[in-house]
This record gives C-alpha cells, structure tokens and sequence, in this order.
C-alpha cells in the first residue's frame, strides 16, 4: 500500500468516527460523511489500480495473422510458401476425391525452390481451377 492509500484510509475512517459522534449534529455529521464516503472511493480506486493487470493484449497470435503469413509466401520467404501451399492443398480437399490434385513431396519441394514467377503460376493455376470446380 503506498501513501496515498495509508492517507485515503484514514481520513475513511476519521470521517466515520466523527460522523458517529456528531450523532444528530447535521452540520457535522454530513460533511464528515462525506469525507468518509470519498476517502473509502480513493482508497479502493487506489488499491483496485495497485492489483489490476494493466497490460495490453495483444489480439494477433505470435506467429502473424494468416493473411500476413500469406503475404510473406508470395514475397519469397520458404515458410510462407510453405503456408500458401498447405492454404490451397486445404482449399483443395473440399474437392470431391477424383479431382483433388495431389503433391508429392518432391514437387513439392521444386515448387518451394523455384522462381517466385513459377510459384505464382502454380498458385494462380490452382486457383483457377478450384474457382471453376467449387
């Protein structure tokens, strides 16, 4: 508890006490009624604020939001094209089963290492494609 608590509280209960005393003395009891009333609000604003958790949260997930990873794929980055690929192959799955494209690993593996001109080929063919079956 700092100072300003320590003092919040006394005048809380100070003002009580006085209150109490003056009994039916309005010209006392009320002001210090007051007193009592507003020191007890510092005094909880001051210690609620002591305990609470002030910390912004971050809303988007350590690794990016999707939409950024995606965009990173179609930059060059190996993880991000990694990230575009499993995004169509998922697009993909909804195919019926004779339709669904299948990747090896090797091509897979081609596609990754290849030129970002081959890779946003293979991406908007597949698209294409998913566009006009679904």
């Amino acid at each position: 508890m700092n100072g300003w608590a320590v003092l919040s509280l006394a005048g809380a209960i100070l003002g009580s006490a006085v209150a109490v005393i003056a009994g039916s003395d309005e010209t006392t009891a009320v002001p210090a009624g007051l007193l009592a009333v507003a020191s007890a609000a510092v005094f909880a604003i001051l210690l609620l604020s002591e305990r609470a958790d002030w910390r912004v949260v971050d809303s988007e997930p350590a690794g990016g939001a999707p939409l950024s990873i995606l965009v990173e794929g179609f930059r060059g980055n190996p993880l991000g094209r990694q990230a575009v690929v499993g995004a169509v192959a998922s697009l993909e799955r909804d195919l019926p089963p004779g339709e669904r494209p299948s990747l090896s690993l090797r091509e897979e593996q081609e596609l990754l290492a290849g030129s970002p001109a081959e890779f946003d080929a293979w991406v908007r063919s597949h698209l294409d494609r998913l566009e006009r079956e679904m």
